[in-house]
């Protein structure tokens, strides 16, 4: 794992300091058009938000350079009058719905007509903790010196019709939470977002025993994707994980290199040899756990790393969309598919950690790096690099495209008051 940081921080260097220089154009006269929507409640029996308050901006590269109000109507339909078009310009309308930020689609204006239209989905918030679940759970253990690294990935569903906001109703004071063991050293969260993990300190602060998000989790399958990573001391040969579920886990995965090391656990079992990119890995696995059950298994032996000369790919974000990714798997194989041009079958069950090379710099590069800096600009760099890649011919056309709508839409919410 760490041999990535080494590997792709030259390649990131690269792309950033060989931008080219834009040539200057001139502004396009703005056309006075109208901007018109509808907010639509998924929630089932709910009325659309009347008499909320909902927010136009403008964009250029993402930095807004006009803002507008309006209110939403009692039919859920909204309209700017006396907006000024701008050929080249994006637009996109948010509100705030009972705490929760809403952002619509970024529309570009094309200089043609003299009007837009942006629509918005928006859910009920709950507080009921029972609607959220761990669909499934991937466990990845690495040797380092005196120490084994822990990756747990978590893959949140939300099979409700309302938007899950944290046991307060406040999303601020923390949703969903994570529960590392005693002792575990440097623990870190990162997010899955499109097919690549962020880091997530802007929106995740520790707490006694671990870390609690701030962001809402949506209806829907894998809707919030979390990866906890820690350090362990691997103690005369063995080591110990152990911690709490907050959560049902429907099903559960652990990945140990075939070291020579033994696995034991009451509740994983199999232990198959499997091919994991070229590394030997023994497969464990579980499910049906309940929220209260501590998951736990014992590492023990003199790890041999004399034969591994490869990296294994980390388990990764999985696209929503993507075949069920909580089906049984029989194979490690399996989930690690080559990564060709469709986003979907690249990302069937596990899927890999990165994009491509840049954004793997940068990632890697942040999650090493000092203090984060605020999440909008966090979302905007991460852009940048995705786009230096792609121009570098480092990612395919259909995965940069479906990545970067991902990483516009989580941008969308931080535009809200």
């Amino acid at each position: 794992m760490r041999a990535l940081v080494r590997l792709f921080i030259p390649l990131l260097t690269l792309l950033f300091l060989a931008q080219p220089v834009a040539a200057q154009t001139p502004t396009p006269e703005p056309v006075i058009g109208r901007i018109h929507g509808m907010v639509e409640n998924l929630t089932a029996g709910a009325e659309p938000p009347a008499g909320v308050t909902v927010n136009l901006f403008a964009l250029e590269g993402f930095e807004p350079t006009a803002t507008y109000t309006s209110t939403v109507a009692s039919g859920g339909g909204f309209e700017f009058q006396d907006v000024a078009l701008v050929e080249g310009l994006s637009y996109i309308v948010t509100l705030n719905y009972k705490g929760v930020s809403y952002g619509s689609t970024f529309a570009p204006y094309d200089g043609f007509g003299d009007s837009l239209q942006l629509d918005l989905e928006v859910y009920e918030p709950t507080d009921d903790v029972s609607v959220i679940s761990v669909g499934r759970m991937h466990i990845f253990v690495d040797f380092i010196g005196d120490s084994i690294d822990i990756s747990e990935l978590y893959l949140f569903d939300n099979l409700s019709d309302s938007v899950y906001v944290g046991p307060t109703g406040v999303p601020e004071d923390g949703t969903l939470e994570l529960v590392v063991p005693a002792g575990a050293i440097d623990p870190l969260v990162e997010r899955g977002m499109g097919e690549s993990m962020v880091p997530t300190t802007s929106s995740v602060f520790r707490t006694t025993e671990g870390f609690r998000d701030t962001q809402r989790v949506r209806p829907g399958m894998v809707s919030q994707q979390l990866m906890v990573t820690y350090q362990l001391p691997y103690d005369e040969s063995e080591a110990t994980v152990s911690h709490a579920l907050l959560y049902p886990v429907q099903s559960v995965s652990l990945f140990v290199p075939d070291v020579g090391v033994a696995v034991e656990s009451d509740q994983l079992g199999g232990g198959e040899l499997q091919a994991m990119s070229g590394m030997p890995m023994v497969q464990w696995d579980g499910g049906n756990l309940a929220a209260g059950d501590i998951l736990s298994f014992r590492i023990s032996g003199e790890p041999d790393l004399s034969g591994l000369v490869t990296e294994p790919e980390m388990p990764g974000p999985v696209i929503p969309g993507s075949p069920n990714p909580h089906a049984a798997t029989t194979s490690v194989s399996s989930l690690f598919v080559s990564s060709g041009d469709n986003p979907i079958t690249w990302a069937i069950g596990v899927g890999v950690l990165v994009v491509g090379a840049g954004l793997v710099g940068y990632t890697w590069t942040r999650r090493t790096s000092g203090p984060e800096t605020a999440p909008r600009e966090e979302l905007l760099r991460a852009i940048v690099a995705l786009d230096a890649a792609y121009e570098a011919g480092e990612i395919p056309t259909a995965r940069y495209e479906w990545e970067r709508e991902r990483l516009k839409a989580e941008l969308r919410g931080w535009y809200a008051p």
